[in-house]
């Protein structure tokens, strides 16, 4: 579904990665022997989120220190202050959270599709977790519907 952006974005000059987490949370990438949660387990959901948030944090790590010989091209360099991060649902929120680890020095957009909201809404919504760059959330009407009323 999401190829088309990561395409257009290459074609751009940035350097797309999409991540498979093998948690058993990614709708076709299961870990061996991934025991099956309660859909609305927040304690479970919000670690799962931090530890998505600190693979990231760890593949820029990597990523900053790739030589151009591995990108293929030569006069390739990876511009660590031109972050922009992105996702859906889970990888949505996940990037959201991410957002607030960074620095505007660090990141320079975000922007995510029906952001799954549940497992750090309240973070969120009390100011307790504040984005500091630019942001666009786009929410379907359907979509984060166990927090309405909330």
């Amino acid at each position: 579904m999401y190829q088309g952006l990561y395409k257009d974005y290459a074609s751009h000059g940035y350097l797309v990665v999409a991540l498979d987490h093998h948690d058993g949370s990614c709708i076709y990438a299961e870990a061996v022997g991934y025991k099956k949660r309660d859909f609305y387990d927040k304690e479970f959901r919000t670690s799962q989120c931090e530890q998505r948030s600190d693979e990231i944090l760890d593949l820029f790590e990597e990523v900053a220190d790739l030589p151009a010989t591995v990108l293929e091209e030569p006069e390739a360099e990876v511009n660590m202050s031109e972050l922009i991060l992105g996702g859906h649902s889970f990888g949505g929120i996940t990037q959201l959270l991410t957002a607030t680890r960074l620095t505007k020095a660090q990141l320079k957009a975000v922007w995510v599709f029906d952001p799954w909201m549940f497992p750090l809404h309240e973070d969120f919504s009390s100011g307790k977790l504040r984005i500091s760059v630019p942001t666009i959330i786009i929410s379907s009407g359907s979509f984060n519907q166990e927090l309405k009323g909330l």
